[in-house]
């Protein structure tokens, strides 16, 4: 395990501890896939170096690599928590993380996504994502866990989707356009009756 994290912005030494395989580090190709991707957003839009977003992020890679700009972190995993923390502790930097469902109230104008696993997850942020104004999103993962269905779900929720080129086994989506599609109303009666 390599714990020396070379990236687009920094060079980053983070801890992934898994006992079972030790060839496991705490980022792979489409954490370099991304940072290169907003290195050149950047670049381009100068402007957005405060509106960055990190969602689905593994072992921490992306929003430590990330930190300079402040980035609207979103997950609901625990594991990636306590990662971030052990691997944010020897930098002494904090980052809030925010929860999944409060996507749909962030500032960010680039996006970087690390490719859920299940289909389910993706549709649902991409579906909280494309209700939000001039916002562009970048998709990488691994090829061998991209399923074709994945690049239908963002041309469902997205009016442009430009795919790159694989890199070292790293695929790399670029979204933008949303179509607003409406969310979904949820509601709940409840008799109070049966309580009394």
């Amino acid at each position: 395990m390599n714990p020396e994290f070379i990236n687009a912005f920094n060079t980053l030494t983070l801890r992934c501890d898994n006992h079972s395989d030790p060839s496991i580090q705490a980022w792979n190709q489409a954490d370099n896939y991304l940072l290169n991707m907003l290195q050149q957003h950047l670049l381009a839009h100068p402007e957005h170096h405060n509106n960055v977003a990190i969602i689905n992020d593994d072992w921490g890679a992306l929003s430590i690599a990330t930190a300079q700009f402040s980035p609207y972190i979103y997950s609901d995993s625990a594991i990636f928590n306590r990662w971030l923390t052990l691997n944010t502790k020897p930098l002494n930097i904090s980052l809030p993380v925010n929860s999944i469902a409060d996507i749909i109230h962030t500032k960010a104008k680039v996006v970087l996504l690390k490719l859920p696993k299940t289909l389910d997850f993706y549709e649902h942020i991409l579906h909280l994502l494309s209700q939000l104004d001039d916002i562009t999103i970048y998709v990488a993962g691994m090829q061998k866990y991209w399923p074709s269905s994945f690049y239908k779900v963002g041309e469902k929720y997205f009016n442009e989707s430009h795919s790159f080129e694989g890199i070292k086994k790293a695929k790399c989506v670029r979204l933008s356009a949303g179509k607003k599609m409406p969310l979904p109303s949820i509601t709940t009666q409840l008799n109070l009756d049966e309580f009394s």
